[in-house]
C-alpha cells in the first residue's frame, strides 16, 4: 500500500525592552531603550544612483559623496538634510525606514515521507521568511576604508571597474555605485536578504 505523511513546523521569536531604569528617556547612546525592537534594522531609502551632474540638482546630499556615481538618498522628513534624526532618541529616526530585522524571523520546516512496496522517501526543506541585514564590508562592496583597501580592483587583471558591476560614465547600468574608499549610508537598495529555503536532507 502507499502510505504518506507531511509534517510541518513553524517558530519565531521577536523581544523588545518594556523599560529600562538608566534610560528613562530614550536617548540612543549605546543603551537599551523602553520600547527598542531587538535586532530592528533601521536604513535610508535611497534615490538610486546619479547619473549626471543634473540629477543631483535640487536633490538634498549627505555632504560626503555628492558626485556623479554615488548613491542619492531620500530627504523623507522634509527637512533638507539627510540625517538620523534629532535629539538621538530611539523613536526620532530622520530619514530612516525600518528594513526588517537582522536576525532570522519565522523559521520553519516541513518533512514529508512517502512510502510503498518497501520503497521509502523522506526529506527535511528548512527556511527562513525574513533576515536582513546591511553590511559595508568590502567582501560585498568591493571598497573599503583606509588604504590600500581596494588596490587589488586596478591591477591589470580587469580592463575597467564597469568589469565588476561599478558605475562609470560608459557603465551607467551598474548594480554598485561608483567605487570608492568610503562606506555608504545604510540604505535599503543594497541590503541583503538572507530568507531561503534549502534541502537538509533526503533518504531513499
Amino acid at each position: 500500500p502507499f502510505a504518506y505523511s507531511v509534517r510541518f513546523n513553524l517558530s519565531d521569536y521577536v523581544g523588545y525592552v518594556t523599560k529600562y531604569s538608566t534610560n528613562v528617556n530614550g536617548v540612543r547612546s549605546g543603551v537599551w531603550t523602553p520600547g527598542e525592537l531587538f535586532g530592528q534594522n533601521f536604513v535610508y531609502k535611497s534615490g538610486g544612483i546619479a547619473q549626471n551632474t543634473s540629477d543631483l540638482e535640487n536633490r538634498v546630499l549627505t555632504g560626503t559623496y555628492n558626485y556623479p556615481g554615488y548613491i542619492m538618498y531620500q530627504d523623507l522628513d522634509g527637512d533638507g538634510y539627510i540625517n538620523s534624526g534629532n535629539g538621538g532618541f530611539w523613536y526620532s529616526r530622520g530619514d530612516q525606514v525600518t528594513d526588517g530585522f537582522n536576525y532570522p524571523r519565522k523559521s520553519y520546516s516541513f518533512l514529508p515521507s512517502f512510502s510503498w512496496n518497501n520503497i521509502s522517501l523522506s526529506a527535511v526543506f528548512e527556511g527562513v521568511m525574513h533576515w536582513k541585514v546591511y553590511s559595508s564590508s568590502h567582501y560585498v562592496f568591493g571598497s573599503s576604508t583606509g588604504a590600500g583597501g581596494v588596490a587589488y580592483f586596478f591591477t591589470p587583471t580587469f580592463k575597467e571597474s564597469s568589469d565588476l558591476g561599478y558605475w562609470t560614465p560608459s557603465n551607467t547600468d551598474a548594480f554598485f555605485p561608483a567605487l570608492n574608499t568610503g562606506s555608504s549610508l545604510a540604505t535599503d537598495q543594497y541590503s541583503l536578504n538572507l530568507a531561503h529555503l534549502r534541502v537538509r536532507n533526503v533518504t531513499i
